[in-house]
């Protein structure tokens, strides 16, 4: 009875679409097979990278913490304009995601055109996101990550293809993604492709 409600709700107030995220080894995706959610195939067909360093400690000297939350936001915002999908984030999204955990604001890095949201675990760093506005970023971040990282580099979800290519050209591991999936459910006769074809987008920090 409470799923219909929910379900009913949804559809009152015209949403299109219904998503979850889920993995193909749990019991549920089966379950949300049968009620009619299927996964979206291009998003879950992004690639995730790694690379396994053997770096001495290093300090930066000059490094500074993460703290420009509007700027960072400012930067965010001019990546996805012309994109579509899980693109809309809240103003403070920096310092709701730090208090959550979901990065280290310590290790994280900040440029004038992009920045990167880093974590670290057993000495990997995990890119949780990196967002520039130019290619010359995108390289002076990997390559400042590399500098930090002690025993590997790893992003689960690489959607930028810029950023791809130069994950490849510095001899990065591509691989599949893992079990983990997006699935959709249509709630009208609109068509996901259709509305969001090609410009589709979705963040690590945007996995739910």
């Amino acid at each position: 009875l409470i799923r219909r409600q929910r379900q009913m709700c949804i559809r009152d107030r015209n949403y299109r679409f219904s998503f979850l995220c889920t993995g193909r080894t749990i019991i549920a995706y089966a379950i949300y097979k049968k009620m009619g959610y299927e996964e979206v195939e291009w998003v879950n067909q992004i690639k995730s990278v790694y690379k396994i360093l053997n770096n001495s400690p290093f300090v930066d000297e000059h490094a500074s913490t993460l703290h420009d939350s509007q700027k960072i936001y400012q930067i965010y915002e001019k990546f996805v304009e012309d994109k579509t999908g899980f693109v809309v984030r809240q103003k403070d999204f920096v310092t709701m995601y730090a208090k959550r955990k979901r990065y280290d604001e310590k290790k994280s890095i900040q440029k004038q055109k992009g920045y990167a949201l880093l974590s670290e675990n057993q000495n990997v760093i995990k890119v949780q996101d990196l967002v520039a506005l130019d290619e010359a970023t995108l390289i002076e971040l990997v390559d400042r990550i590399e500098l930090v990282a002690k025993s590997g580099v790893i992003n689960r979800l690489v959607a930028d293809e810029r950023l791809l290519g130069i994950y490849k050209s510095k001899g990065y591991r591509v691989q599949g993604s893992d079990n983990s999936v997006l699935m959709v459910k249509n709630l009208t006769d609109a068509k996901l492709g259709q509305i969001y074809g090609e410009s589709f987008y979705i963040g690590a920090l945007d996995w739910f």
